[in-house]
């Protein structure tokens, strides 16, 4: 199975590290060039690609949330199957309680099944 980012494309994505002076009371934050302490990409493969994209002098660190991504895409696609039951089972119009059914299934024995499966 191929994984999906829940970021469509993760290289427009970049966690920016500022430094501002003072207490900031304003709704929005002006953050001027000068502010910016750091700047990382999500994951490594994001990090070269933007490397490639934009001028040398911009230095990218390495990513620190890499680990977070990855669980965030698991969660992510744990919520997307839970949808589909629950999309399938009111379009083919099932009796029955769904939650019974996946009770007695048990949800992490629906999630092995389909990591067993080959998806190619």
């Amino acid at each position: 199975m191929s994984e999906i980012t829940p970021f469509e494309y993760e290289e427009e994505y970049l966690i920016i590290q500022v430094e501002k002076n003072g207490l900031i009371d304003e709704p929005f934050c002006r953050i001027q060039i000068q502010d910016i302490v750091n700047i990382f990409p999500l994951t490594s493969p994001s990090k070269a690609s933007i490397e490639t994209k934009i001028d040398s002098r911009i230095r990218l660190e390495n990513p620190i949330f890499e680990s977070i991504v990855t669980e965030l895409e698991a969660e992510t696609n744990k919520n997307e199957v839970i949808k589909a039951i629950q999309v399938l089972w009111e379009i083919c119009k099932v009796e029955g309680d769904l939650n019974e059914y996946i009770s007695n299934i048990g949800i992490d024995n629906l999630f092995k099944g389909l990591e067993s499966r080959n998806w190619e």
